[in-house]
């Protein structure tokens, strides 16, 4: 934590590199916290916007459907709560959990974004490449290792194809990489 009592980039990197890690046991103590965090006033309204949007990317790419999704979807909820989840990143998620079944402990986070985004939406499976993609560079730029977050920066500046909100996201955490 900074001095001010907000979230700084070095605890950013330490919640994001487990959250979008490809094992479940990393994630699953972190899947909370970004929620607790807004909760206690610990995240600035800009940097909570970047946290919905990269939080999105990790809870589409989580299989752990029940465990640490669960966790996921209640952090979204809870920032989607004070109008910190851009629509068009709630739009994306809603999109891809309407199109699977949902476990029964996700179910009230889901139906919290989906009063939050306001509208139905189409059920349609995601490109869950694309969104790898983005997790895996996060799980680089927020890397233990300051060479590693130092050698991600170029690839994920050089990511072809990014969405314009994505790539602000993006952008935000090659900035916590670099803090």
């Amino acid at each position: 934590m900074s001095d001010n009592g907000e979230v700084d980039p070095p605890r950013l990197r330490e919640a994001f590199h487990a959250l979008s890690s490809d094992d479940r046991d990393d994630r699953r103590p972190w899947a909370a916290t970004p929620g607790t965090w807004w909760r206690e006033g610990a995240l600035d309204p800009d940097t909570a916007g970047v946290v919905a949007t990269v939080l999105t990317w990790c809870t589409m790419v989580d299989d752990d459907g029940g465990g640490s999704r669960v966790d996921l979807l209640a952090s979204l909820a809870a920032l989607a709560q004070d109008d910190r989840v851009p629509e068009v990143d709630l739009d994306r998620l809603l999109t891809g959990v309407e199109a699977q079944w949902t476990p029964e402990p996700e179910r009230p986070h889901t139906d919290a974004l989906r009063a939050a985004l306001g509208r139905s939406v189409r059920p349609q499976r995601s490109r869950k490449g694309y969104l790898w993609s983005l997790v895996d560079h996060v799980h680089a730029l927020t890397a233990p290792d300051a060479t590693t977050r130092e050698a991600a920066v170029a690839p994920a500046k050089a990511e072809l194809g990014v969405a314009e909100a994505d790539r602000r996201a993006l952008d935000a955490v090659i900035g916590w990489a670099t803090a």
